[in-house]
């Protein structure tokens, strides 16, 4: 019999953008099959939601839908029900239940369905659980997300992972930092007894490493589970087909448009191959460790207008875009049209027939424009419009409560702040000197934003240096900042109010 699930150590705090129904749809964009819409009212439900932060941001941009988090742990869900309280959020519910229990319980049906990881983390039963959740729950059309450890990029560690099983040193009920010291410690030990590992077996040698660089959370959910596994593409597939889903296309963007994924060759050999047998051969090319998967219940009715007949918008700045290189493809990048659409983009959203018949873009190949507009929607440059921002107030910009309840507690050390983002239906991650200065003009009264920043950083002990000199003085401090908060106001704050992250 399998040992249950860990509950013993709450999973780490974390958003994961591609669960976003916005971000589905632009999958189904760029695939050309069908999506719920994203404009108006849907129901999402995340099966295995953790703590929840990534559904309550989800119903945070997207207010005007319905949103419900899954999750066998209390700590989880009370931490999710928290913050849920303090970002004011009304159109979401999290629920304390194993998936077999959610099938009985009085949930609605929904639109979008998503797992991130859970596939690779629970055991066969509770697998088999989720299908009938599935094939009970979604709604024709409806689109499912999952995301799991992927084969053949992980079999070197599936089979070490197999060994730490049968070596009997996973230890299910004892102290959580005793069973991943002795696994790493054993990890430790099979590489430096097998020096050849490295070059034989990279991947294995790398998540060696980052296995050791995990918080125990992490490391006790992500890899020591006791149903943990690494899975096929067609293993996936053929349980999504069980539920009656079909695959719709990979969240990993890119992945959908092979001439910006692979190289000229391998595009060639993917673009001729059937569907499964392409993503079989993406993934032997690739070695990837990770897949994310997306599945639909199919629903009969006319094909999608191209791109999905979604409006767009530009998600950096032009200036932003006009430094990125963007993956060539079969057209080669041009740099003009880059120019043109991304000008195009940032002024308001745009649905892309509109988008590729103005003036300054339809003087280029169609065929090339089409590609250039998908190269910035597999890039995350273009995202789905699904509000326009709300006309702001007179005064100061304002941050919305879920804003600013997310914008004072820290989610990991490289992505400080996680905001919504209305405009999108996604969310913004902030380094942390943005997140400083976003803080301090919406919450300081007018032309007081330096001063008030300061006394933080003051207080907290942090100091800023120039000329080789370290300001740690409130004075000091604002004298620096306030040129700062002038370059802020007049640049990215635009962006973040044209997203609706200032509300």
């Amino acid at each position: 019999m399998t040992a249950a699930y860990p509950t013993d150590i709450a999973y780490p705090a974390t958003f994961q953008p591609k669960l976003a129904p916005a971000h589905l749809a632009a999958v189904c964009a760029l695939r050309g099959v069908p999506a719920p819409a994203v404009d108006r009212p849907y129901a999402f439900c995340e099966l295995g939601a953790g703590t929840g932060f990534t559904t309550n941001l989800l119903a945070a941009a997207n207010p005007f839908a319905e949103f419900h988090a899954v999750d066998l742990n209390p700590e989880h869900v009370a931490a999710g029900r928290e913050l849920a309280l303090a970002g004011a959020l009304p159109n979401v519910r999290h629920h304390a239940m194993g998936f077999a229990e959610a099938l009985d319980a009085r949930l609605p049906d929904f639109d979008f369905i998503a797992l991130h990881g859970v596939w690779t983390w629970v055991d066969d039963a509770a697998r088999r659980a989720v299908v009938r959740f599935l094939a009970d729950k979604l709604r024709p059309g409806g689109l499912v997300y999952v995301s799991y450890t992927a084969r053949p990029g992980m079999d070197a560690v599936a089979a070490v992972r197999r060994l730490v099983d049968e070596a009997g040193l996973l230890g299910h009920g004892e102290p959580t930092a005793a069973r991943v010291a002795r696994v790493r410690g054993f990890l430790d030990r099979l590489v430096a007894a097998g020096p050849a590992l490295a070059r034989r077996a990279p991947a294995l040698v790398d998540y060696v490493g980052t296995l050791g660089r995990m918080a125990e959370a992490s490391a006790i959910h992500d890899f020591l589970a006791p149903g943990w596994s690494a899975v096929h593409h067609r293993e996936v597939r053929r349980a999504m087909a069980a539920a009656g889903c079909v695959f719709a296309g990979d969240a990993d963007l890119a992945m959908d448009v092979p001439d910006l994924a692979l190289e000229p060759d391998a595009a060639s050999l993917v673009a001729a191959m059937p569907d499964a047998a392409a993503e079989a051969t993406k993934d032997l090319l690739t070695q990837r460790p990770f897949r994310r998967d997306v599945y639909r219940r199919p629903r009969p009715g006319a094909a999608p207008p191209p791109f999905g007949g979604l409006m767009w918008l530009l998600r950096a700045t032009v200036d932003a875009v006009a430094g990125t290189a963007l993956p060539a493809g079969r057209h080669g990048p041009i740099p003009d049209l880059l120019a043109a659409m991304a000008s195009r983009l940032e002024r308001a959203p745009i649905d892309a027939a509109s988008l590729l018949a103005q003036p300054e873009i339809a003087r280029f190949p169609p065929a090339a424009a089409a590609a250039q507009l998908a190269a910035l929607i597999a890039a995350g440059t273009a995202v789905p419009a699904v509000r326009p921002p709300a006309v702001l107030p007179a005064g100061l910009p304002r941050l919305s409560p879920f804003n600013r309840a997310a914008l004072s507690r820290p989610i990991a050390p490289d992505n400080a702040r996680l905001l919504a983002s209305p405009a999108t239906g996604g969310g913004v991650a902030l380094d942390q000197t943005t997140g400083y200065l976003l803080w301090a003009v919406t919450t300081a009264e007018a032309g007081n934003a330096a001063a008030l920043l300061a006394a933080r950083l003051a207080a907290e002990g942090r100091t800023l240096s120039v000329g080789g000199r370290t300001v740690g003085d409130a004075a000091g401090l604002a004298t620096l900042l306030a040129p700062q908060l002038d370059r802020f106001a007049g640049g990215d704050l635009r962006r973040l109010m044209r997203l609706g992250v200032v509300a």
